[in-house]
């Protein structure tokens, strides 16, 4: 079977990183492009995290830098989990080799729908939605070219940036609210499901001891994290972002359902906040996603560390 195409926009953050490390070790995906925006941290460093994963990994992937803020929004990062760096806990990686391409990243994703037959392109996006939101209204052709959408944001039940929204809608809700609108194939996968993939030491534990560059930095960004879920006997930061790329990889692994979909864009209490309408009572009707809302974490946690374990 062919490998999936994938452009992973993200904004490497410590669950990006992982999510990376996840695609560079799975030969079932061919990552064309990583497309890079700010989100957890400010562009210049989201682009450093990038191409140190990159070198750790021992990859070639164009690495494409985006936009350095929401469309209509402030910045507002989340250093203050991730680290001033974005990836706290593996500062002790070298400074970056990996090369940066001059073409925005913006204009790499509409380059590569355009020249790729439909249907052949996957987005995995694990950060705010701004370049695929750029893309998406300069070059509205592209949407029916895309294969699926796949992102993390988002929390039907809660939000962690606010009560109601998840952080990366918040960053930039009028983006997220873009994606869900394009008409492409798009499924969610919010916190409803990825606070289910806490990062416990048991779930970890095939890591311990290995002496690689990827299982000890892997082990030390996680410590750092620190992060405890959503309950205040969680045993582990929740990894959202690999999910994006697990449920590509093994979507088995994830269920959920298919309803309506919207994201607030006023601000205000609910500004970011997703809303899914399971029983299509909006009026008009809202645009269709799958909204994953199950995992089997166990089995996660084990194919993952599995892959990471492929690293010499």
């Amino acid at each position: 079977m062919p490998a999936h195409k994938l452009i992973i926009d993200c904004d490497p953050g410590l669950d990006d990183a992982i999510a990376l490390l996840l695609a560079f070790a799975s030969p079932e995906l061919d990552v064309l492009a990583i497309t890079v925006a700010a989100g957890n941290v400010g562009l210049e460093r989201t682009v450093t995290n990038t191409r140190q994963l990159v070198d750790l990994a021992g990859v070639s992937v164009p690495i494409h830098p985006g936009c350095p803020a929401p469309l209509f929004r402030r910045l507002e990062t989340a250093a203050h989990i991730h680290g001033d760096s974005g990836m706290r806990g593996a500062e002790h990686l070298p400074p970056p080799q990996a090369p940066v391409s001059d073409e925005h990243a913006v204009q790499a994703i509409i380059r590569l729908l355009r020249t790729h037959a439909p249907g052949e392109i996957i987005l995995a996006c694990t950060g705010p939605l701004t370049n695929l939101a750029a893309a998406l209204i300069q070059a509205p052709d592209i949407a029916p070219r895309i294969a699926r959408i796949v992102v993390m944001g988002g929390g039907v039940a809660q939000g962690n940036a606010t009560p109601a929204a998840e952080f990366n809608f918040l960053t930039d809700p009028h983006a997220a609210d873009i994606v869900c609108r394009s008409g492409a194939p798009l499924e969610i996968i919010p916190l409803d499901l990825t606070w289910q993939a806490e990062a416990s030491p048991a779930r970890l534990a095939p890591l311990t001891g290995v002496q690689t560059a990827i299982a000890q930095t892997t082990l030390s960004m996680m410590a750092a994290y620190g992060r405890r879920g959503r309950h205040v006997d969680s045993d582990g930061p929740p990894l959202h972002d690999p999910c994006v790329i697990g449920h590509i990889l093994w979507p088995d692994l994830m269920t959920g359902k298919t309803g309506g979909v919207s994201v607030d864009v006023l601000p205000g209490p609910n500004e970011g906040r997703l809303t899914a309408d399971w029983w299509g009572v909006a009026k008009p009707p809202l645009p269709q996603a799958k909204v994953l809302l199950d995992i089997d974490a166990d089995a996660f946690f084990a194919r993952l560390c599995d892959r990471l374990l492929r690293y010499s």
